[in-house]
Formats: structure tokens, C-alpha cells, sequence
């Protein structure tokens, strides 16, 4: 077994697109609810905000097998929320090493969806953490995957018409609330080249 705990490695792994055209890799610096980025949902294109994040070089091994992998987000501030129609829906970037989030690499934009998708709900402060295994292993999977980088975009679902989170981006006042992505192999043993990276 080996494990890989990644985390948001710069300011640009993290952010949300606005209006279905731009990208920030944060809300305004030094807003008083905390530095964050949000998902956002009003039905109405112009104001629904999207999330990604991007874990650069994970080092996971092409074809592992994923025991588990799971991605915790930072809550700071729960708007609105229904505990069973608010609902994120998460979505892995299915290429070999995700590129850097920008204008043209965004949830709505340049994005290869996966076929596998989770789903949560059940939204609140604090530490929310989604299990997203089957999302990395379908990309884990690919011929071409080399432990490059794994991205999720958080878009929307659910029902309810009006709801927002704001989760802490890499610029939150300590580095502790950043997100983070654990995941575990089947693997008896991590490659050498990827122990002397630091990982496992």
C-alpha cells in the first residue's frame, strides 16, 4: 500500500470561474470573510461561480490501483444551504497531466470531463471531505498518465435555486486550511524515483 498526500501547491491551483467567462484564483484579497474562492449557485449564468483545483505532480503510479482517494476542502462560510438539494457535483480533468487553471483552462472551458462524477451534499463549515476514487482511478488509468497533475472542477447540482459556499484558497491566512487529496494504492511499494520526489 502507499499513500500520496498532496496539497494546493501556489496561488493559481485553486480559484473559481465567474459569469461563464473569467477566471480568479480567489475572491477580492482581504475580504473580511477570509481569503477564499466560491461555488455559487443562482440560476443565472451571470452570477454562478464555479470551483477547480489543480494538485501539480501527484507521483501516482500510471494503472494503480485506487484504494481510496479523498479530497477535503476548508468551508468558511455556508450561505442558503439545503441539506439535501444544495449539491456540488465534482468532475476530474481526464488528460494526462491537468494543465494550469486560467482564462482558457476552466470548469467550462478546455476541460476533458471523466465519465465517473461524485456528487455532495450535506454542506456545512468546516472541513468537507468528498470521496473521489473513482474519478482518479479512471484518470490514474490512462496509457499516457506519468503521476502528472489531477484537477476537479466543483460545478452544480442539485435543486435548490439559490445557495453558495466559500471554500479557503492557497492565500487563506494558514496554509493548514488549504485543500489536500489523499490517495491510497493497492500498491505494495512506491516507485523509487517517486520517494526521492518526496511522496509516499
Amino acid at each position: 500500500m502507499a499513500t500520496f498526500n498532496l496539497s494546493i501547491a501556489s496561488d493559481a491551483d485553486d480559484g473559481h470561474e465567474a459569469n461563464g467567462a473569467t477566471w480568479d484564483d480567489r475572491a477580492a484579497e482581504g475580504y473580511s470573510q477570509g481569503e477564499f474562492f466560491s461555488v455559487y449557485q443562482s440560476n443565472n449564468p451571470v452570477t454562478d461561480r464555479l470551483g477547480a483545483l489543480r494538485f501539480p505532480s501527484s507521483g501516482v503510479p500510471q494503472g494503480s490501483t485506487i484504494t481510496s482517494a479523498t479530497l477535503t476542502l476548508q468551508v468558511t462560510t455556508v450561505t442558503s444551504i439545503d441539506a439535501t438539494n444544495s449539491v456540488i457535483l465534482v468532475t476530474g480533468d481526464d488528460v494526462d497531466d491537468s494543465a494550469a487553471l486560467s482564462a482558457t483552462h476552466r470548469p467550462s472551458l478546455g476541460w476533458t470531463n471523466t465519465a465517473a462524477t461524485v456528487t455532495k451534499s450535506g454542506l456545512a463549515t468546516g472541513a468537507l471531505a468528498i470521496t473521489v476514487t473513482t474519478i482518479v482511478q479512471e484518470i490514474v488509468d490512462r496509457a499516457g498518465f506519468s503521476g502528472g497533475a489531477l484537477a476537479f472542477k466543483l460545478t452544480l447540482s442539485g435543486s435548490d435555486t439559490y445557495w453558495e459556499i466559500n471554500v479557503a484558497d492557497y492565500d487563506a491566512d494558514t496554509l493548514a486550511s488549504v485543500a489536500t487529496l489523499q490517495v491510497i494504492t493497492a500498491d505494495a511499494s512506491v516507485p523509487k524515483r517517486m520517494l526521492l520526489m518526496g511522496v509516499g
